[in-house]
């Protein structure tokens, strides 16, 4: 993208660098609101909490997990439940569950990004919240 700008002769300024300015400017705007609608993607991204679709605590044992992967499973098992759809839906939440939850390495990397998407949230909540300060102080003068 090419921006032609004619300046008076002897302002100082050639019509090339201040092109290059604008330019240069433009892409820092551009690159500041791709980066908030990134974090702004990240923050309405939901994460599934598979802590309550087993019934369990976060302090729970592998032992818990397995014993209400169990009863859920029996519960919502589709050859019990035999044309029920929602039936399904909980079952594949469950089995999914129980496979983040019941192995210790996946326990622990989500463990990690849902602190990360907190973090996140909580950086967002502060943005947005000085944006609206910063408007009202804007509308006041």
């Amino acid at each position: 993208m090419e921006v032609a700008l004619k300046c008076k002769i002897g302002s100082g300024f050639s019509g090339d660098i201040l092109a290059n300015n604008v330019l240069y400017l433009q892409s820092i705007k551009n690159y500041r609101v791709r980066q908030e609608n990134i974090l702004m993607s990240r923050v309405n991204k939901k994460i599934i909490d598979y802590y309550k679709v087993l019934g369990i605590d976060e302090t729970s044992s592998s032992d818990d997990v397995r014993k209400a992967y169990l009863k859920m499973a029996k519960k919502y098992h589709p050859d019990r439940n035999v044309g029920n759809e929602l039936a399904l839906v909980k079952f594949t939440l469950i089995n999914e569950a129980y496979n983040i939850l019941g192995n210790l390495e996946n326990r622990i990397k989500y463990k990690m990004e849902r602190q990360e998407r907190e973090h996140i949230h909580e950086q967002a909540v502060l943005k947005m919240k000085m944006k609206k300060k910063n408007e009202r102080n804007n509308n006041k003068d």
